[in-house]
């Protein structure tokens, strides 16, 4: 039963990736908590660093594979910074305002 969860938690993550772009590295969190819960606290560590391994090796064969023509036009455009910068911002601020137990530290 366990493993049909996982295929199946796996299986949406993945179409979920395709249709919004998460990467898929953060979409995975929960499942990795779930499934190292026997870390105890060490859990979430394992999921944070997981998920950023996978975001890494997704961006780095993104670039890999896109044409070198738009990697040039996309080089020095700042178009992206701002909206980055305010969703970070607003992260970090829904943060401190959510309830203890849904942030982990």
């Amino acid at each position: 039963m366990d493993i049909a969860i996982l295929l199946g938690i796996g299986l949406l993550t993945e179409v979920t990736t395709v249709l919004f772009g998460l990467g898929g590295g953060f979409a995975a969190v929960p499942v990795v908590v779930w499934t190292d819960a026997a870390l105890g606290a060490d859990a979430m560590r394992v999921a944070t660093v997981t998920s950023a391994v996978v975001m890494v090796v997704n961006a780095a064969f993104a670039t890999a594979v896109t044409a070198r023509r738009v990697l040039g036009a996309l080089r020095g455009s700042t178009g992206l910074l701002l909206p980055l910068a305010a969703g970070a911002t607003a992260g970090a601020f829904a943060t401190r305002l959510a309830p203890p137990v849904l942030v982990f530290e």
